[in-house]
């Protein structure tokens, strides 16, 4: 899509398009590893346009330990391919769109996960 609107803006010498918006639901299952996530990045990447993750949650259909190692591993490589907006699919837990399967970046009684202050270093510093 993004290829048919470049390929307009050329034809027309008008520009659409400067960013691409994605979701990023990530199932949960053990292929959703770093090396999946860089090799998802770097195929956004060369579209040439802003990345934003405008939806994130992790569900838990595998292993809790499985779950945890994409939140951990997800900042790390968002900053690597300069994502810079970021915005999760819910605000705890217990309001969650997936309530069920601890997907947010807060427990149930809106505490911090082991691994949610590495979001908001990660995503909050171009604001210091």
């Amino acid at each position: 899509m993004i290829d048919r609107i470049r390929e307009y803006e050329r034809e027309r010498g008008v520009r659409l398009i400067d960013g691409f918006g994605m979701q990023c639901h990530f199932w949960g299952s053990a292929c959703e590893t770093r090396e999946y996530m860089e090799q998802m990045f770097e195929f956004l990447r060369g579209l040439d346009v802003e990345l934003e993750v405008t939806e994130f949650d992790v569900s838990n259909h595998s292993t809790k330990e499985i779950q945890t190692s994409i939140f951990e591993n997800f900042p790390e490589v968002a900053r690597r391919y300069g994502i810079e907006v970021f915005t999760t699919w819910g605000l705890n837990d217990t309001i969650a769109w997936l309530h069920e399967e601890e997907a947010a970046l807060l427990d149930y009684d809106g505490n911090m996960k082991s691994f949610t202050m590495k979001y908001i270093e990660t995503f909050s510093a171009k604001c210091n």
